[in-house]
């Protein structure tokens, strides 16, 4: 065999062959990376509210026609998405999401057509701004940080991408409220926008295959965008996927707004076929923004001293809801109103005192509505009537952050469930024979189902979550309550009459004789 006597006879086949070997070892890496590029990207990033509203559209390249497009996320800014809408090319698409690659990575599979497609995806996630320093006193200024990666965390090559993060809403950007939040510093190589609501990073190029997750790779950008690039700071194109989570102050700002959370939200809905629906939401809701330091002045709050605290949350109920209650663990809170407003009633309420940065409270809401607004009568089976269940499971709170959730659905005595569906995948759901109410022999079936990070960004009366529900029930089990209590009164009269009637003595008495 003369192979080795080839391959060393002179340097230049040893640099043909090193530079073959790179030739492979490259295409091996274009392989695994896939054949899609995203030749350019833009994000919007709206942190007006307290919620981060991301809206990124991306020009997708695939040479080879590949007809899936792989979105990538951290669990750790996953676990916080309320919200994930994709379109291709202006058609709404499903996202299929599950475990990505690694374990600290979740995968969203979006269909793709064609060879050029543009992709829009809107999310929400909460919980985005963190005050720093964590605690102020009741006459200092808040403020906040916005926390992520400078880059997009994406599986393909982007030639092109720009990120905007805007600090102030539309209606504060134009009036006075815009004196409230000064944005104090940004992320290096970012600029302030013209409008001065926000700041803009990018344009920035060539960003390689999960480069968000490369720290140095993330660093090294930010130093190209300030035009220091130093040597120590060029690392070389690696496709490979780093462990290292990169994340950064992408805006500082000075803001009165208060940071509101509701840790926990228990929503219940009683049907009943006589007539009307009971709906009760049971509240526990913090301000996660600065906490208080020191001591809180009521009497400073009441002349009008502005700073994070708020007393004042709105509801929105269907329009024809009556019955309306606000407790808390006191008892009933009277400084509510109520008024109508388009095709929904806006209740205000006012809690009992103001909740400052650190502290929580509880509270519950309740209304009653017409059955006939959420069932409609469905076929007949074996003579069981089908009865269908539309109803809106979403908190009532205006732009409320539900970090978690537990719906219960408290159907008729006899009824049987024949199958729901929430549209918002439930984390967990199941079906139990729940408490007895009023003349109830049995349990009543009761659909639990458990629900993570919810936002309620919708105006008045707008829904965005709602659960389908069919059940069967005997109409003739109607009159077994009405029957059961018209047993039992009679059978009680029965004994009065015979009570009254009846002589415990046992000799008469000559008088009465």
């Amino acid at each position: 065999f003369n192979l080795p006597r080839v391959i060393y006879a002179s340097a230049n086949m040893v640099k043909i062959s090193v530079v073959l070997v790179g030739i492979l070892w490259g295409g091996f890496a274009y392989l695994a990376c896939g054949e899609i590029v995203n030749t350019e990207a833009k994000r919007t990033i709206d942190v007006s509210s307290g919620v981060a509203q991301y809206n990124i559209d991306l020009t997708v390249v695939s040479s080879k026609g590949e007809s899936e497009y792989n979105l990538v996320f951290h669990n750790s800014f996953y676990d916080f998405v309320a919200s994930l809408e994709v379109t291709v090319d202006g058609h709404s698409v499903t996202a299929s999401c599950g475990k990505g690659t690694q374990p600290d990575l979740t995968s969203c599979i979006v269909p793709l057509q064609g060879t050029e497609s543009k992709l829009k995806v809107f999310l929400e996630q909460v919980k985005t701004l963190s005050p720093r320093p964590a605690a102020v006193s009741q006459y200092e200024e808040q403020h906040l940080v916005f926390q992520a990666s400078p880059v997009l965390l994406s599986p393909y090559v982007t030639k092109s991408q720009s990120t905007v993060v805007r600090v102030f809403g539309k209606s504060e950007a134009a009036g006075k409220q815009k004196r409230e939040k000064v944005i104090v510093a940004a992320c290096p190589g970012s600029k302030l926008l013209r409008s001065g609501d926000g700041v803009k990073l990018g344009p920035i190029h060539s960003v390689p295959p999960y480069g968000a997750l490369d720290e140095g790779v993330v660093s090294n950008i930010l130093r190209q965008s300030e035009g220091k690039t130093s040597p120590e700071g060029k690392r070389k194109k690696n496709t490979s996927i780093p462990r290292t989570s990169s994340v950064f102050d992408l805006v500082y700002f000075k803001s009165l707004q208060s940071l509101i959370a509701f840790p926990e939200l228990k929503k219940t809905i009683t049907i009943s076929q006589w007539g009307y629906a009971h709906v009760e939401e049971s509240y526990s809701v913090e301000n996660y923004g600065a906490s208080l330091k020191g001591k809180f002045s009521r009497l400073d709050y009441a002349q009008g001293q502005r700073f994070n605290a708020f007393q004042t949350l709105f509801a929105s109920l269907p329009k024809n809801a009556d019955k309306i209650s606000f407790t808390d663990r006191i008892g009933n809170i009277s400084t509510s109103q109520i008024q109508r407003k388009g095709s929904a009633i806006q209740v205000k309420l006012d809690m009992r005192y103001p909740i400052v940065g650190g502290w929580r409270a509880d509270f519950v809401l309740s209304y009653r509505v017409p059955t006939q607004e959420l069932l409609s009568k469905k076929a007949m089976s074996a003579g069981k009537f089908h009865y269908a269940l539309d109803a809106d499971f979403s908190s009532s709170i205006l732009g409320a952050v539900i970090l978690n959730q537990e719906t219960q659905i408290v159907l008729p005595e006899n009824s049987e469930v024949v199958e729901y569906k929430f549209s918002k995948k439930e984390v967990s759901s199941r079906i139990e024979h729940g408490d007895k109410l009023y003349v109830d022999v049995g349990g009543r079936p009761t659909v639990f189902a458990m629900h993570k990070t919810l936002s309620e960004s919708f105006e008045v009366g707008e829904r965005r979550h709602t659960v389908h529900l069919v059940y069967e029930f005997k109409d003739s089990d109607l009159l077994r309550e009405p029957a059961l209590l018209f047993i039992g009164f009679f059978l009680f009269f029965l004994f009065g009459v015979f009570a009254f009637r009846f002589r415990l003595t046992i000799t008469p008495n000559p008088k009465q004789e």
